[in-house]
C-alpha cells in the first residue's frame, strides 16, 4: 500500500511514461487505480474525451472515481512562461507564446490518502517532472476536487 498519494503520482506517472505516451495525446485521460493485496496498484484507463472539463464533469466519471481506489488525470498541452511583467507575450495564449513548451500533466487524487498531487514532465526536459504536492490552484484543480466530492456523494 502506498503510504502518500506523492508515491502513488510517482508511480502512475512512471507508467503513463513508461507506456510510450508523450506529449501529444489529444485527449484527456481519466485513469483507474486499484490498490492490490501486495501493496502495488494496477493501472485502468477508464475514459478519454477531447475537453479535459467535460470529462471531469461527466457523472459517469463520478462513478468510475467511485469505483477505484484513486483517480489520474492526464492531459497534455502547451505552458507559458508566468509572473514575468516584463514579458510583452504574458497576455497570449500558452499555445501561441514564442516561449511555449510542450507538457503532460499528471493529477492523481483519492479521498483515502487525502489531497491531490500532480506531476508535470516538459517535452524539452523529460528526465526531470516536477511534483507539486496539493500545492495547485485554478480550474483543473478545483474540477478534480469536485470530482472527487461527486465521487465520495456516490459512495454514500
Amino acid at each position: 500500500m502506498y503510504d502518500t498519494l506523492t508515491e502513488l503520482a510517482k508511480d502512475l506517472e512512471s507508467f503513463v511514461d513508461s507506456n510510450g505516451i508523450g506529449y501529444n495525446t489529444p485527449k484527456a485521460i481519466l485513469y483507474g487505480v486499484k490498490f492490490t493485496e501486495q501493496g502495488g496498484a494496477r493501472f485502468l484507463n477508464l475514459a478519454t474525451h477531447g475537453d479535459v472539463y467535460e470529462l471531469l464533469s461527466d457523472p459517469k466519471s463520478a462513478q468510475l472515481a467511485c469505483d477505484n481506489d484513486a483517480i489520474g488525470l492526464l492531459t497534455c498541452g502547451w505552458a507559458s512562461p508566468v509572473g514575468d511583467e516584463d514579458d510583452e507575450n504574458s497576455e497570449l495564449p500558452p499555445s501561441v507564446h514564442p516561449k511555449r513548451r510542450r507538457v503532460r500533466l499528471l493529477v492523481v487524487a483519492n479521498r483515502e490518502l487525502n489531497g491531490m498531487v500532480s506531476v508535470l514532465r516538459f517535452a524539452d526536459d523529460a528526465e526531470n517532472p516536477i511534483i507539486d504536492e496539493g500545492k495547485a490552484t485554478g480550474a483543473l484543480a478545483d474540477e478534480v476536487q469536485n470530482l472527487i466530492i461527486r465521487a465520495n456523494a456516490n459512495n454514500n
